[in-house]
């Protein structure tokens, strides 16, 4: 014979028991939609990785063999805005000449940095290359 104290305990033992479950699946749930949100972050950081590769890539294919004398630096600089699955990526092209790294002046800085916006931020990904450059620098266009 049970006493009047232990009637309604095994609705109290699962009260508890749903409460504790609650809470694992809650944190499972996070746990998820931070996976997918890191999933979507790599994806966009490596899309814009591979868009300032391939630039830097057709930059090396102008100069191919360090013969910069017909190159317009100016005309390869620049800003392109390029879209990929759905997202807006901007990328950016700079020169610079490292004479503190040459003293000759026949090494050329590339710089390309893709951008795009993530929430509320921006975030960017800098890929920067060396050329050797057969010719004087202050002799290109």
């Amino acid at each position: 014979m049970t006493g009047w104290r232990h009637r309604g305990a095994f609705l109290v033992d699962v009260l508890v028991a749903f409460g504790i479950l609650s809470v694992g699946l809650l944190a499972l749930a996070g746990l998820f939609w931070t996976a997918g949100r890191s999933e979507h972050e790599l994806a966009c950081r490596e899309t814009a990785a591979y868009l300032a590769q391939d630039r830097l890539e057709q930059l090396r294919l102008v100069g191919c063999g360090g013969d910069w004398s017909g190159v317009d630096l100016l005309a390869e600089a620049g800003v392109e805005t390029l879209w990929r699955d759905g997202r807006q990526y901007v990328r950016t092209t700079e020169w610079q000449s490292r004479p503190d790294l040459d003293a000759a002046g026949h090494l050329l800085e590339s710089a390309v940095r893709v951008t795009w916006r993530e929430g509320a931020g921006q975030r960017s990904v800098l890929l920067v290359t060396y050329f050797a450059v057969d010719t004087e620098l202050e002799n290109l266009r």
